[in-house]
């Protein structure tokens, strides 16, 4: 799981203008990331992607390098 989401925050800072921390992202928004799982095992393509778009807004906010 933490490849994953090491994988989503390289995605995510690739449309950012800051960089993000891989080790914070790795230890948060668990919760969001749960989400975003359920949201593809159901198969709901709107549910995935506002789940995805939750998940990235909070790691923008919340993963960024000191």
């Amino acid at each position: 799981m933490a490849i994953l989401k090491r994988s989503l925050a390289h995605f995510a800072e690739a449309g950012m203008d800051a960089g993000i921390s891989t080790r914070k992202v790795a230890m948060s928004g668990t919760h969001l990331f749960g989400n975003l799982m359920l949201a593809l095992l159901d198969g709901s393509r709107a549910s995935a992607f506002r789940a995805l778009k939750q998940l990235l807004m909070f790691w923008q906010k919340n993963g960024k390098r000191e």
